[in-house]
């Protein structure tokens, strides 16, 4: 007789659902392995995007949400663009749902800020302050207890215009939050002298030791004399105000180094560059900087974690070698390659990614500058 046809809908839905639930369970992934796991994801077939746009209008857990919505903007599929818009304007939505499609959309080149996006955002908020304000009361209490939520807006950051750019900093620097100081201290350093300038007044405004601690650390880092004027004049302003800098603690000794690992090229004239020292005096643990350093332009990208077990360092580096190959360096010859690509940087039209910035602090024993 006839095979009956068979709808494998509901099946490869339960796949996909299943695969959202076990990297729920994976808490401790670093950005290299979750864009394993969204590899993983693609690989399950093109009905992949629409179970995941029906997933999203479904979603009520925030952590899922966020998966969806990571995997979404992974796909780079302009495809979904549309589909994303619907969901964003739907009254039956929630809201937490739209505040996180509000950098989904905005990787696919869609500016909240943007005088033509600017009616479908208000027919998608009610109270478009209050949700201005709740999205940034959440970035906060993001950024309090996560450098990779810092991360995650830092690489968003890069794609803004300049006047969004100074947006950003007046959103966050108006709250005279301690909570912002790490961002702010990252965009202070960077070579963007209106941004700079404006986050270095805005950390002067917040009453906080961290506040003071980070200017203080500006001024010894940056090199423009006008900017290191302006921390200076911040720094005057709190110890006005009798801000103290936080009481010193006895530093622990630096990490030895585990290991430094280079990639071979990618084909495309990319390789990974990924440093590790120990963390703690049972050597369990590493914090690492991973690199991409492109032959035409420099730094192009970079992330960290603060601890990976030696385990899951191991495991990382190990697909690393698998898909483009390499090999153990020496720690000196690391900073050297790393020393050149930032030249590149410097000398073409390039910039060093913002995130470089939040993780520079890998490099305490070393002039990276």
């Amino acid at each position: 007789g006839r095979t009956p046809n068979v709808d494998y809908t509901l099946m490869r839905r339960r796949q996909i659902v299943d695969f959202l639930e076990s990297i729920k369970e994976m808490p401790d992934l670093t950005p290299f392995e979750v864009d394993e796991k969204m590899e993983e994801l693609i690989q399950m077939g093109p009905h992949v995007p629409s179970v995941l746009l029906d997933l999203l209008r479904r979603c009520d857990d925030d952590e899922t949400i966020e998966i969806i919505a990571y995997a979404l903007e992974y796909l780079g599929d302009e495809e979904i663009v549309e589909p994303l818009i619907d969901i964003f304007v739907d009254t039956e939505t929630r809201e937490e749902v739209k505040l996180r499609l509000l950098s989904t959309l905005a990787s696919y080149g869609v500016d909240a800020r943007d005088p033509e996006f600017a009616e479908i955002f208000e027919e998608a908020f009610d109270n478009i302050e209050e949700v201005m304000e709740r999205s940034t009361e959440d970035m906060l209490a993001a950024m309090q207890n996560s450098d990779e939520a810092i991360t995650f807006l830092l690489e968003n950051y890069q794609e803004f215009p300049p006047q969004a750019k100074l947006e950003l900093v007046t959103q966050f620097g108006e709250k005279k939050d301690e909570r912002a100081v790490p961002l702010l201290k990252v965009l202070a350093v960077l070579q963007e002298p209106q941004i700079a300038e404006a986050a270095i007044s805005y950390l002067g405004k917040i009453k906080s030791p961290l506040a003071l601690a980070a200017l203080n650390d500006i001024i010894a880092e940056i090199q423009d004399t006008e900017l290191k004027k302006a921390a200076e004049k911040s720094a005057r302003r709190l110890r006005l105000m009798e801000v103290q800098p936080p009481p010193a603690t006895a530093k622990p000794p630096d990490g030895e180094i585990y290991k430094v690992i280079l990639s071979f090229f990618d084909g495309t004239g990319s390789r990974i560059l990924a440093f590790s020292r120990y963390v703690g005096a049972d050597k369990s643990h590493v914090e690492s900087i991973n690199l991409m350093l492109k032959s035409s332009i420099g730094v192009a990208d970079c992330y960290g974690s603060k601890s990976l077990s030696v385990a899951e360092f191991g495991e990382m580096i190990e697909t690393l070698k698998e898909e483009v190959g390499g090999c153990e360096i020496s720690y000196e010859y690391g900073l050297l390659l790393l020393k050149d690509a930032l030249w590149q940087n410097q000398d073409g039209a390039q910039p060093v990614p913002p995130t470089f910035f939040l993780w520079k602090p890998f490099f305490r024993d070393a002039d990276v500058s």
